[in-house]
């Protein structure tokens, strides 16, 4: 049994090392794979790993990023918002009081990003969008939230 966390590990480390070839594959169309591959790996040894590991369900977060930010890139071609809202829920399930308050930092960021990178004529679309994707991410994540709310709440003084 004391075996088993080494190989929930190695499993999440390959998962990981995976995603981040998966994007390096998506951003850098003419780089040869053995390239890609080696970003996935140099990806599963940056520095949130070491720190991540100590609670091992944060390294789902290193799963997610690189998949998040492939889905929003598409979002933002597209607006097709129900993906990036399905991983942002699965971020909020992963961990909902790190994922939540993370999204105090990614939400203003992308409306920010809305607001200066977005052609004028798109602007209100999109920050309408990313608006409902978030609210449709805490919907699908209201099992989860809303246990740790009466526990919050009745926990207080």
């Amino acid at each position: 049994m004391a075996h088993a966390s080494s190989i929930v590990m190695l499993c999440k480390l390959s998962v990981i090392a995976f995603s981040g070839t998966w994007f390096a594959k998506k951003l850098f169309k003419n780089i040869p794979d053995y390239l890609c591959v080696a970003v996935g790996v140099t990806y599963v040894y940056c520095g949130y790993t070491f720190v991540a590991n100590t609670y091992i369900n944060w390294l789902d977060f290193q799963i997610y990023l690189p998949f998040c930010v492939g889905v929003f890139k598409n979002f933002i071609k597209t607006e097709k918002f129900w993906l990036f809202a399905l991983l942002m829920s699965a971020c909020i399930y992963t961990c909902f009081s790190l994922a939540c308050f993370s999204m105090f930092t990614v939400f203003p960021a992308l409306v920010l990003y809305g607001v200066m990178c977005v052609e004028k004529e798109k602007k209100k679309r999109f920050i309408a969008y990313l608006c409902l994707a978030f609210a449709v991410a805490v919907l699908a994540a209201l099992p989860v939230l809303l246990p740790a709310i009466v526990s919050y709440t009745r926990g207080g003084r």
